[in-house]
């Protein structure tokens, strides 16, 4: 048996160097090449743009290579990206499960995002932050002091969860935390806690859900009883804008201030906004089904799930039969984004204009799971299938390792007339430039021709032709018999 497969091996490698090298001179005279074995061998280059590229088992294995950068891929298990001058290199398994970046002065690495590491080597004192979600933080950085902290054993973190600084032990017998001039201590969270100020005077405590009060006279007043159904709170007294919120929870909820009013009966169906700072006001009626907005701010209506039509800071939404169809519009500062969709990724259709030149910037169409297209700075790109790529559009990962695997129709196009076409992963190949042209359909035929040579083979070279401008030959069982010269050869010598 082992015998056998060493022999099987060796009869690839064979056939590998035997079969004959496609060569394409291209209008700059710079040559390129094609040597393929489908699905075994595909190995492309052009010594113009420095570019070579191999593929074995179809998509499964990849190198590339251009200039100093490097691409290694074994679908879908690893992927790894590499370049020299700019320092920088990416490594991912079984994306997106595990994902290491590095660069001159980046390191990070992430595990399905509950685990992640990222250093700043070059930065003063060398930054550090790690985390494993929600076990384990730490944080080193430059002026702040260090933060550690071991799930549920206890620990000292800053700046996370809208805290300036948060200890606990023994989570959740003790939590105590600092926002801004106010600390919190909690004993058995959240059952007991209490507050306390810089200000001797910002003092309160509670016992949830029975009873809770804060005050910080001229500042701040909190009371709430019976947790979640009545509050009483005075916020900001010593701003312009103080706040006024009364909640008797759900059935009447009233917040007050000289910005903004908000009315709410019986939470979340029916409320009332006036917002005097950006200029509309809204009305729900029940919330989600009927809404109403009027002003500069947002404007607009819903009556779902039949008909939406919400301009909200200048982006426009629409929906129709929610959630079958959506249109969105987004101007930027000077970019504008339309974007439509049918249940949610069933179809996407999203295209991307510059608003001074009104010049298409963008354009990508995706149906799940059957096509997807893509339009970027004159390049159009059509595949199929596109099983992830609607779901999750803008992963790169997903783009690097996974899809590949099932584009069985590729094909990609430019204005000046090039077009490359793929199936099955180059079963059948072709490219089409302005003045030359070659493919493939293994092992039946293949073809080759520009301004100075033209040729053609069927399987793989056992009958064939070729003219290199000087001479002609004709191939059979692939021994080559000289025709004399080339008709372009000739009638320069009678010239």
């Amino acid at each position: 048996m082992i015998f056998r497969q060493r022999q099987f091996i060796l009869l690839i490698l064979l056939l590998v160097v035997a079969i004959p090298r496609i060569s394409f001179a291209a209008s700059n005279d710079n040559d390129s090449s094609v040597h393929t074995l489908w699905p075994a061998y595909d190995y492309r280059s052009s010594a113009a743009v420095d570019y070579s590229s191999l593929h074995l088992a179809g998509p499964l294995l990849k190198y590339e290579s251009k200039g100093d950068e490097t691409d290694y891929a074994l679908r879908p298990l690893l992927y790894r990206s590499r370049a020299v001058e700019r320092q920088a290199s990416l490594t991912e398994i079984l994306f997106p499960l595990l994902q290491v970046k590095r660069s001159e002065n980046r390191r990070f690495f992430s595990v399905f995002g509950f685990a992640d590491f990222e250093s700043h080597p070059d930065s003063d004192g060398g930054d550090v932050d790690f985390s494993i979600y929600p076990l384990a933080f730490y944080r080193k950085a430059k002026n702040r002091p260090t933060s550690l902290a071991i799930f549920p054993f206890g620990g000292k973190v800053y700046d996370r969860l809208g805290r300036d600084e948060l200890t606990y032990a023994l989570w959740p017998l003790y939590i105590s935390t600092t926002k801004k001039h106010t600390h919190v201590k909690n004993y058995l969270w959240p059952f007991f806690a209490t507050i306390r100020g810089d200000s001797p005077e910002e003092r309160g405590h509670k016992i949830w859900p029975l009873y809770g009060t804060a005050k910080y006279p001229g500042v701040y007043r909190k009371f709430f009883l019976l947790w979640p159904f009545w509050f009483s709170y005075d916020e900001r007294m010593n701003s312009d804008d103080p706040v006024t919120k009364r909640y008797f929870f759900p059935f009447y909820l009233y917040r007050e201030s000289p910005n903004k009013s908000q009315r709410s009966v019986l939470w979340p169906f029916f409320s009332y906004l006036d917002d005097r700072v950006k200029m509309y006001t809204e009305w729900n009626y029940p919330w989600p089904f009927w809404q109403k907005a009027r002003g500069e701010f947002k404007h607009g209506w819903k009556f779902l799930p039949f008909l939406s039509d919400m301009t909200t800071n200048g982006n426009r939404t629409r929906w129709f039969l929610w959630p079958l169809f959506k249109y969105e519009n987004q101007d930027y500062e000077t970019v504008a984004r339309n974007r439509f969709r049918i249940l949610f990724f069933l179809y996407r259709d999203l295209k991307e204009s510059y608003i001074e030149e009104e010049k298409e910037r963008y354009r990508r169409v995706l149906c799940w799971p059957l096509f997807g297209f893509e339009r970027e700075k004159g390049v159009s790109h059509f595949y199929a299938l596109s099983v992830l790529k609607p779901i999750m559009p803008d992963s790169e990962g997903i783009e690097r390792s996974w899809s590949p695997l099932w584009r069985v129709y590729q094909r990609k196009w430019d204005t000046q007339g090039n077009r490359v076409t793929s199936v099955l992963w180059n079963l059948y190949w072709s490219e089409f430039r302005k003045d030359a042209s070659m493919g493939e359909l293994f092992p039946l035929f293949s073809w080759r021709k520009d301004k100075q040579e033209k040729s053609w083979s069927i399987l793989k070279g056992l009958f064939g032709y070729e003219d290199d401008g000087t001479q002609r030959r004709l191939k059979v069982f692939f021994m080559p018999i000289p025709l004399g010269a080339s008709a372009d050869d000739t009638m320069k010598q009678a010239d």
